[in-house]
Formats: C-alpha cells, sequence, structure tokens
C-alpha cells in the first residue's frame, strides 16, 4: 500500500503529482469525484490537506463538513473502523475513523 511517506519522498521531485498547492474548500467541492489519470484539483491540494488541515482526532461530521460527501464509505476497513475515500485519479484520500467516529489515519494511497 501506498502511503503518506511517498507524498513526503514525492515532494522533492519534479513530478510530484501532489503540488502542494493551498487547499481550497471550495475548488475541492467544485471537482468531485475524478476516476481518470488526469491531474484534477483534488490531487494538487491533497498534500496541504494533510498537512495543513486535517488533524488526528477530528470527527467525520468535521472532515465532511470540510470536504464534502465522501466519494465511497468503506464501514468494515482493519479492526472494524471506517474509511472515508476521496477519489484523485489515480489515488484516493483515505480517512480512517475509530469506532467513535474520530480520525485515526489520514493516507494517500495508489489505487
Amino acid at each position: 500500500m501506498l502511503t503518506i511517506s511517498v507524498v513526503s519522498f514525492l515532494s522533492g521531485c519534479d513530478n510530484n503529482p501532489f503540488d502542494n498547492k493551498p487547499f481550497n474548500q471550495q475548488a475541492w467541492l467544485e471537482n468531485p469525484l475524478n476516476k481518470s489519470k488526469d491531474k484534477n484539483a483534488r490531487l494538487e491540494m491533497s498534500e496541504n490537506l494533510l498537512k495543513n488541515h486535517l488533524q488526528i482526532g477530528m470527527t467525520s461530521q468535521q472532515t465532511r463538513k470540510l470536504l464534502g460527501k465522501p466519494d465511497f464509505v468503506n464501514s468494515n476497513c482493519g479492526d472494524k473502523n471506517s474509511c472515508d475515500n476521496y477519489y484523485l485519479g489515480e489515488y484516493i484520500f483515505l480517512l480512517t475513523f475509530d469506532s467513535t467516529s474520530k480520525l485515526i489515519k489520514k493516507e494517500i494511497v495508489s489505487i
């Protein structure tokens, strides 16, 4: 599984697909589901979103207020946790919540 460590590695590369553009909630909400391999606005903001806007311990309600409805919800995501999935083209922005709906893990994974 490709995790945030790859995002950090790619930050120093010229071909960084994540671009570290500042997170803009309006742009995120206006660019929903994109399963193509083309670069999209959500992908370009994802690294900044991970680092600066999503905090471990936030509730699923807080993250959904920020990001909108997930593209897909997995109700049994490792150890019976739930995961919100937001498509980023060839990656998924994956948020894992514990049984009390608190954010316990945030990562970008390759599809």
